[in-house]
């Protein structure tokens, strides 16, 4: 079994066959009356834990990629915004970030294109945002030697 909790947000995976969750879910709402868990299960051998599409492999491995909920609206920060330049640039270098962390490498170009579209969607530069999605992609090493140029 293993157990990951993020604040109160908690991952199992459990041995356990589908029939018998009713009873762990029992077992784990008993342990202290004033902790509640609910409980989803798989759908499509995939289940989204927070903002993270958690996928069941073939070979049963676990893959991942970025989740929206269905209510997202791909609003982010206008461009055209009165807000600093620094802080509408963290928007598209978080967006990024984000991707590359949480998307496996064959969901990568998929979920840049579609923070491609959103953030032009929302006023953005195609030029700014390949620069972050190059100055992403390029190793620190050589990054601070661009910086010294």
């Amino acid at each position: 079994m293993c157990w990951y909790r993020y604040v109160v947000h908690t991952f199992i995976i459990c041995p356990y066959r589908r029939n018998t969750f009713a009873d762990f879910l029992d077992h784990i709402k008993g342990i202290h009356p004033d902790i509640q868990f609910t409980m989803e299960v798989d759908k499509n051998a995939a289940l989204p834990f927070l903002d993270v599409l958690v996928e069941r492999k073939p070979d049963s491995t676990l893959g991942h990629r970025v989740h929206r909920k269905p209510t997202c609206t791909d609003r982010y920060m206008n461009a055209e915004s009165h807000h600093h330049p620094a802080q509408k640039q963290g928007i598209i270098n978080t967006l990024i970030h984000r991707a590359r962390i949480i998307s496996e490498p064959r969901h990568l170009a998929k979920e840049l294109e579609h923070l491609r579209t959103a953030l032009r969607g929302n006023g953005y530069t195609a030029r700014n945002i390949e620069q972050a999605i190059r100055r992403r992609h390029t190793p620190i090493e050589k990054r601070e030697y661009l910086l010294a140029e």
